[in-house]
């Protein structure tokens, strides 16, 4: 494998500042005197770099006052070889031969977008932001990674945030990206924990060989009131928040795909009963059965999709949440305004989502369909018009007939759903629904949704620097009724709704609005395997939609 590149948005914080020279070396930083109570102030890139250059710093205090992208294709940034701050290129009798990092560094709500590491050498160990952090004192908190991206060769311990770590990881997280490691202890954040790890998460993707987990490769240390979607494949001990448990994990779920060969488990792959003296433990965790792909766990309580989204089930296990007392004042999750899983009470709420298109079809004259949403009006191509299930609808011929829907970057954007009713007629092999593809490349998609001869769903996405995701309904959509189809991409998961109800799904990772892709109802661009049937009331959100939004929508007399 190799380290994927990234192309995401970024954003850039200006602000004016006092450049003042540090003790150390020539590392020049926005203010501070590395103090508990003056930490430094890190405010570029160009400062975070040139603390991971200069030791005599490691055991110092850091404070971000600025968002930075890392970047490699921006000007001063790099793909590095190593840890960006603390790395370790020891050989094994020496174990480690860089200075730990035992300092404090605050986030302070910042993000590191966009961290790209290569680590090619067998001998590297440790790989992250971080690489070692070796000292009770030690302590990384208030920071989000965006979009990393770590690959290791060396022997262990490869994480986004952190190779190895002892000290206190607090309210720290990474979104979307990949670890992948040549070996064993590789997690999505944290490779090897000797620590405490509390209010944390991770999204993206995690590959390993053994000790491999969404959250954590291999755990010493404790984990509290963290939880990982990360999809997660390996050989040995995989799990979908820790590959291998040694000692306690605390009031944590997990949600993402996990696949290996043995001792695989939808939370901990393998767990040690008796480890260091003191015995492991999963205390109220939970892990999702349906999309994990995986009914057993060395530790935890496999559940439902269904279950993992209800308050109820985490109350009921004591987990402090916002707006209760029974279980403590501490205010320590939250569940979100629509159907979701529990996010982390520091965490933002991710805004709901907007209908930014939605042909109703039921002009009954004509060949436009008004968007009644936005200014996508769609062209339609020798269709006919119809009885709807809901008023009218688009009669399409299996031959000739489609629908365009321009190009508009608003028809692609980064998360989203499409929802619409369906009515197939006879139909011959796979057939197109729906499809967005470059229009002077076709086989450039950015997502498409195809019914096949059996009457089964299939929606592809396009992913950044990977090949495309692809979700199969287990369902079907029977010749002469309407179902109602949607579909979701909510940032980590891509998932099939058939009439109302989840019907499969699968994880992912990053994907970018795409510009120049034309929207295509009933065939893939208007020229090959043409829909046969009616199809109405087309939308598209901005975002995904809860079970209940898109239940409402599939029982519109409800």
């Amino acid at each position: 494998m190799k380290v994927l590149g990234m192309f995401k948005a970024w954003r850039t914080h200006i602000a004016i500042i006092t450049l003042i020279c540090s003790t150390s070396l020539a590392v020049e930083f926005a203010g501070g005197t590395g103090e508990p109570n003056d930490p430094y102030q890190i405010a570029t890139a160009e400062q975070l770099i040139d603390l991971g250059e200069d030791p005599n710093l490691y055991d110092k205090h850091f404070i971000l006052v600025n968002d930075i992208d890392l970047d490699p294709n921006l000007p001063g940034r790099k793909v590095f070889d190593k840890a960006v701050i603390a790395p370790n290129t020891g050989v094994m009798e020496g174990w480690f031969q860089r200075t730990p990092f035992s300092g404090v560094f605050n986030g302070n709500g910042h993000t590191i977008a966009n961290l790209a590491c290569n680590s090619t050498d067998q001998m590297e160990m440790e790989v992250g932001l971080f690489g070692w952090v070796a000292d009770p004192n030690a302590e990384i908190k208030n920071l989000g990674l965006i979009d990393p991206h770590v690959y290791a060769e060396g022997l262990f311990c490869a994480g986004s945030l952190v190779g190895f770590f002892c000290g206190t990881l607090r309210n720290c997280y990474a979104e979307g990206g990949t670890v992948t490691g040549r070996d064993g202890y590789v997690g999505g954040l944290a490779g090897d924990n000797r620590g405490r790890m509390v209010g944390c998460y991770s999204t993206g993707t995690v590959a390993g060989d053994s000790y491999v987990g969404g959250l954590v490769g291999g755990n010493y240390g404790r984990i509290v009131n963290c939880y990982s979607t990360s999809s997660v494949t390996g050989r040995l001990d995989v799990g979908g928040l820790v590959g291998y448990n040694n000692h306690t994990i605390t009031n944590c779920y997990s949600t993402g795909a996990v696949d290996g060969d043995e001792n695989v488990g939808g939370l901990v792959g393998r767990t040690m009963g008796t480890g260091r003296g003191h015995g492991s433990a999963e205390i109220n965790c939970f892990w999702n059965v349906e999309t994990s792909g995986q009914t057993q766990s060395a530790g935890g309580t496999g559940l439902t999709t269904t279950e993992m989204q209800m308050a109820s089930t985490f109350l009921d296990a004591g987990w402090d949440f916002v707006d209760e007392t029974i279980n403590g004042p501490n205010d320590i999750w939250k569940m979100p305004p629509y159907q979701g899983y529990p996010l982390l009470a520091w965490q933002e709420v991710p805004a709901r989502a907007e209908l930014v298109a939605h042909w109703r079809f039921d002009e009954t004259s004509g060949d436009v369909a008004e968007d009644s949403a936005g200014d996508n009006h769609a062209a339609l191509h020798r269709t006919e018009w119809a009885e709807g299930k809901i008023g009218g609808a688009v009669q399409l011929n299996g031959f000739n007939a489609y629908v365009d829907c321009g190009d508009s970057v608003a028809l692609g954007p980064e998360q989203m759903a499409l929802a619409m009713w369906l009515e197939p007629r006879h139909m011959g092999g796979v057939r197109y629904i729906v499809s967005r593809a470059k229009k002077e490349n076709i086989d450039d998609i950015d997502y498409t949704i195809t019914r096949d001869l059996t009457g089964e769903i299939e929606f592809v996405a396009a992913q950044l620097d990977l090949g495309p995701v692809s979700v199969l309904s287990k369902a079907i959509t029977p010749l002469r009724e309407w179902s109602h189809l949607a579909v979701c991409l909510d940032g980590s998961e891509a998932s099939i709704y058939i009439n109302g109800r989840l019907d499969s799904s699968t994880n992912y990772s990053q994907r970018v609005p795409r510009q120049g892709y034309r929207l295509v109802i009933s065939s893939h661009q208007g020229s090959t395997r043409f829909y046969n049937g009616k199809i109405d009331d087309v939308r598209i959100y901005n975002g995904p939609l809860s079970e209940d939004d898109i239940l409402s929508l599939a029982n519109p007399d409800m």
